[in-house]
């Protein structure tokens, strides 16, 4: 799991002491259809990444675009036994490392691509510094959060990779998502491989977000992983520019719709009529 930072929020505070308590969360689903699944993993490989390496790109692409900082942390979920004296232990363990994200505008989104593989495969090398010792370091050291979505109460990352759905004679059987009631992150970005496509969760504190605006990021996430697909050349900043494009003509396409179908509704009535 990874973390986030942007504002809805009718106050920004530089502290998080006056959020932190509250911890009851909403969601939200999204999916990724097989094919546009497909040829994005297809990408991937040929940038010599993995679909999570490039996943976890895009949404810090999106945290940067949100929260208008260069420079933030994102949490991500690894096995957590692998300290020496831990090899007997039984249990569910899970250790949150933190993945240090700087991004300069004129960085192609390759270029950037390749930084957060690189960070990513750091992390890995020092599996043992949790995210939580990075957060006491942060706090001891003075540093505060410009916004609620970078710590120190951080946003979480993570992708679940496909699992073999058993076989029940006669029944249909599929995965059913059940999102907590509460958050313990600010926002939760859960991916899930399933189908062949891939799924989103995303959970957030209520306290924080508004309805509308995680459906306003999700639908920014949807396009700016198509975006990455055809303009990985292009520099950070074009990308969002192409982003912002995009987003204005989904509006306008919506628009459109609506207005025809209620024109139709209207003609329909219209006949209806002695």
């Amino acid at each position: 799991m990874k973390e986030v930072g942007e504002t809805s929020l009718a106050e920004n505070p530089t502290d998080p002491t006056p959020y932190a308590a509250t911890y009851q969360s909403a969601h939200q689903l999204w999916q990724l259809s097989p094919d546009r699944y497909q040829r994005f993993q297809t990408w991937s490989r040929q940038q010599g990444c993995t679909p999570f390496m490039t996943l976890l790109a895009g949404f810090c692409l999106l945290l940067h675009r949100w929260s208008q900082t260069p420079d933030l942390m994102v949490g991500i979920s690894v096995a957590g036994q692998g300290k020496p004296d831990w090899s007997r232990l039984v249990a569910h363990s899970v250790n949150v490392l933190p993945v240090h994200s700087q991004l300069q505008p004129e960085q192609t989104v390759a270029t950037y691509l390749h930084h957060i593989r690189h960070r990513l495969l750091g992390c890995y090398d020092h599996a043992d510094y949790s995210l939580s010792q990075w957060m006491r370091w942060a706090q001891g050291n003075g540093w505060r959060s410009p916004t609620p979505l970078q710590p120190l109460v951080p946003v979480l990352f993570n992708l679940d990779p496909s699992l073999a759905v058993p076989d029940f004679q006669g029944l249909t059987v599929a995965a059913m998502p059940q999102p907590p009631a509460y958050g313990r992150w600010n926002l939760t970005w859960h991916l899930s491989e399933a189908e062949g496509g891939l799924h989103l969760t995303a959970v957030y504190r209520t306290a924080l977000f508004e309805e509308e605006a995680i459906a306003a990021w999700i639908a920014e996430y949807d396009a700016l992983l198509t975006l990455m697909l055809e303009q990985s050349n292009a520099s950070v900043q074009a990308l969002n520019r192409a982003l912002d494009d995009a987003l204005i003509a989904q509006t306008q396409q919506l628009q459109h719709t609506l207005t025809v179908r209620n024109r139709q509704k209207l003609e329909v009535a219209n006949r209806r009529q002695p």
